[in-house]
């Protein structure tokens, strides 16, 4: 009978030659032997020892961690500009912050991400729902001669600049 790979490190690391080699290669050598990770012994015999451990034991590995959750969506990953201000008391339109999700083209006018149109002063030509109110918003009336990517102040909360300070039913179409 064949003897195991056991067996045979253990005739290699008896023998005279193993053990006058140095400590380096005898530290690769024990390293192998308790499944840990180690670079490859210079000499011949220390190499046998090495390889003979490593099928012995072989490097414990760690999973690779899961992925990462994939990100929220968050509400202003919409493509809509979200409404700065909701419909006026006289049925004026809603007025939209045409400096998020959108993009000015050359004649003047904004685009957002699924090819809605606006004006430079927030008002869409079309496609966009101006109803119902969404609560915490200034109707279109009430605006106080600010742009529509200005901020103000309404019942307590911050209305925009930045797109994280508008209401998230702000950025449906």
């Amino acid at each position: 009978m064949a003897p195991s790979d056991q067996d045979l490190l253990d005739l290699t690391v008896k023998t005279d030659c193993y053990k006058q080699l140095d400590d380096t290669e005898h530290r690769k050598v024990d390293l192998a032997m308790q499944g840990k990770p180690a670079s490859t012994p210079r000499s011949n015999i220390a190499k046998v020892a090495f390889y003979l451990a490593r099928r012995l034991h072989p490097v414990q590995t760690e999973p690779p961690p899961p992925p990462p959750p994939p990100p929220q969506e968050q509400p202003w990953d919409s493509g809509y500009p979200p409404r700065a201000y909701n419909m006026g008391s006289r049925g004026q339109n809603c007025i939209f912050n045409v400096h998020i999700n959108c993009t000015q083209r050359s004649d003047g006018k904004y685009v957002d991400q699924h090819g809605l149109v606006y004006s430079d002063s927030g008002l869409c030509d079309g496609g966009r729902s101006e109803t119902p109110d969404i609560p915490g918003l200034k109707a279109s009336d009430m605006k106080d001669q600010k742009e529509p990517w200005e901020s103000y102040e309404w019942m307590g909360n911050v209305i925009g600049p930045n797109k994280e300070n508008y209401p998230p039913e702000s950025y449906l179409r």
